[in-house]
């Protein structure tokens, strides 16, 4: 489970309401969900606050942005399934709508952290919340590489001056024996001309977006700000 506050409440969530809400998936989630699980995972998300918190019985809706059940059947509809609550969702459709610079980055890091989470608390069959999100963290870089589509690096134009030493001819104008003539003298002169090339730079909004996941987390309460990845 991921929970946006400090309020943390030990809660037995119910089965049987998960199966009744109306939930959305998409292939493109449930994609991305297993690549982090490293098995077939589903991702439901929400996007009503009613059903939501018909799901969470005993919790604030608005506290919680995703849950799964780590040790259910497979028997069960919630089997390796991963929940995902109405603004997390809201922003991952966004997101594969148009692109993670289409969101605030806050927003985006929050909503693909979460979906990291949830996702890695199956992989490592583990409902140590501490372990999980230290995890999460610590690979949210490279989720945001293979996932998402968002570079560590980008490559930058730009232009270098390039300064030389020429020789120049200049035509000067002398009188000998009472006529006008034109002779010529070659000077040395610097001249600067640019050339353009490409360099390797920081992606500022990779940057930006790994800030703000490792902002959140330091937010959050214990278990969730504490943890260790082992």
């Amino acid at each position: 489970m991921f929970l946006s506050v400090i309020a943390l409440v030990a809660v037995t969530l119910v089965i049987p309401m998960v199966a009744e809400a109306q939930l959305s998936s998409g292939g493109h989630y449930d994609a991305i969900a297993s690549a982090l699980a490293g098995f077939p995972v589903v991702a439901d998300g929400e996007d009503d606050y009613t059903e939501w918190s018909s799901m969470l019985p005993g919790l604030d809706p608005h506290a919680v942005l995703g849950f799964t059940h780590v040790f259910a059947s497979p028997s069960t509809s919630v089997y390796h399934h991963i929940y995902l609550a109405p603004p997390i969702w809201s922003t991952l459709q966004q997101i594969e709508s148009a692109g993670v610079e289409s969101v605030p980055q806050q927003d985006a890091a929050t909503a693909i952290l979460t979906l990291t989470h949830e996702s890695y608390h199956l992989r490592f069959d583990s409902s140590d919340e501490s372990r999980v999100n230290a995890c999460a963290l610590r690979d949210f870089g490279s989720v945001l590489v293979n996932q998402f589509a968002v570079p560590q690096t980008v490559e930058q134009s730009q232009s270098a001056p390039v300064t030389a030493t020429v020789r120049v001819r200049q035509a000067i104008w002398r009188t000998i024996h009472g006529k006008r003539v034109r002779r010529y003298v070659y000077r040395y002169v610097s001249k600067t001309t640019y050339v353009a090339s490409t360099v390797t730079v920081a992606n500022p909004a990779y940057e930006s977006l790994v800030s703000a996941a490792q902002s959140f987390v330091v937010s959050q309460p214990p278990p969730y700000n504490s943890g260790t990845c082992s």
